[in-house]
């Protein structure tokens, strides 16, 4: 990740890309983070992570430093699951061409022993993946879209982050109205817990916010999302309808 300090402060050789998570503040630092890339004749990749609040700062570091930069579109959660699967498919290939897993042939068969092969392979599948993807929330969650408790034409969200790591309601709002381009009145009740929240969101706006929101940064904490479960006696210890 590019940050201005180390866009100035460090170099290091044959670095091939270049990740801008937050736009640069302005043109020299653009500058500045991007050249850690590309040195010496060398080719190398600058990615810049832009929400559509920030199209006209863009602009303005296109037009004063004369980048051409290319607009991309981020993956969907299918594809990143695509991807993944790909490449564990190839290193699992690695590991059969040249037979580095003879040591786990033994632990493998008593894995095995008496369950389905493609049902043991299944299962290991979701413990290394678990978390890309909202499919993989739902059945991690087993609650409906419908049955949250929410208030009507809502849906109410588990967090994976609350008062422990600080986190405010405002934080809450700002993350999903970002990222789902959804206006922040449209956010409904948030509890904060110690260890967990719940944010009520619109209906039509839910599946979006789990896929954005699930494994984002919330005050610099990565959390988890998925559709929340009705509990009894929620309000006793919470920060009920707290917002700003």
């Amino acid at each position: 990740m590019a940050t201005d300090v180390a866009a100035r402060g460090i170099d290091i050789s044959n670095i091939s890309h270049v990740v801008n998570y937050s736009i640069p503040q302005n043109p020299e630092s653009y500058v500045h983070r991007i050249g850690r890339t590309g040195r010496a004749g060398r080719e190398g990749v600058a990615i810049t992570f832009v929400t559509p609040r920030e199209e006209r700062q863009l602009r303005l570091i296109m037009a004063v430093s004369k980048a051409k930069i290319t607009k991309g579109k981020l993956p969907t959660m299918e594809q990143v699951m695509t991807a993944r699967t790909e490449s564990l498919k190839e290193k699992i290939q690695e590991f059969i061409d040249d037979r580095r897993f003879d040591s786990f042939l033994k632990m493998a068969e008593r894995l095995s022993e008496g369950l389905e092969p493609i049902e043991v392979a299944a299962a290991l599948l979701k413990f290394h993946l678990e978390g890309f993807g909202k499919e993989v929330v739902r059945e991690s969650g087993g609650v409906s879209l419908d049955d949250t408790g929410a208030a009507q034409g809502m849906v109410r969200l588990f967090m994976t982050v609350g008062r422990e790591q600080n986190v405010r309601a405002g934080d809450i709002i700002k993350a999903i109205a970002d990222k789902a381009n959804i206006p922040g009145k449209a956010i409904g009740g948030i509890n904060i817990f110690d260890k967990f929240t719940f944010v009520e969101v619109p209906r039509e706006s839910a599946e979006k916010v789990i896929e954005v929101m699930h494994q984002s940064i919330v005050s610099g904490q990565k959390v988890a999302v998925a559709p929340a479960k009705p509990r009894e006696g929620e309000s006793r210890g919470s920060d009920r309808g707290r917002r700003r």
